[in-house]
């Protein structure tokens, strides 16, 4: 499962509270394990609306620097900008 939350609802504060108050059973919840990226900002974000994450499984971010850990550039600008090093 992919779950991606929109908090730029216009600034609705209402509306983006509700999402995290309908999310936070799942969220909190340490017998589901979660996949993330950059898992250290995104529970920052969540602890900022009361929700406070459960069950880490691992953090995409950090396995694909990992992976290949001698690259001397992000992939982004090799694409983007044509630096490939």
């Amino acid at each position: 499962m992919l779950l991606w939350v929109d908090t730029m609802l216009d600034g609705d504060e209402e509306e983006i509270q509700g999402v995290f108050e309908e999310l936070q059973v799942f969220f909190q919840d340490a017998s589901i394990r979660k996949v993330w990226h950059n898992y250290g900002f995104d529970r920052h974000v969540l602890a900022n609306h009361g929700v406070y994450a459960e069950g880490f499984a691992g953090d995409t971010m950090h396995m694909a620097r990992l992976y290949d850990s001698s690259r001397t550039v992000c992939w982004v600008m090799c694409v983007c900008h044509g630096v490939c090093v």
